[in-house]
């Protein structure tokens, strides 16, 4: 930036700040779908428990 290339650094960490927005997004939806499933899985874990008569 010193030499006067402060425009081609701020498209280069541009790029990279997108990147890991991106990243973060991805993330977010795989937490989301994680947390959905773990709970329906759950669910019918309890469920099969209940019909064998199962103890907690």
């Amino acid at each position: 930036m010193a030499a006067g290339n402060g425009q081609q650094a701020l498209a280069v960490f541009s790029g990279a700040f997108a990147g890991v927005v991106l990243a973060l997004a991805a993330a977010s939806v795989g937490l989301v779908v994680y947390s959905v499933r773990r709970r329906w899985l759950l669910a019918e874990l309890l469920v099969v428990r209940k019909e064998r008569g199962v103890a907690q």
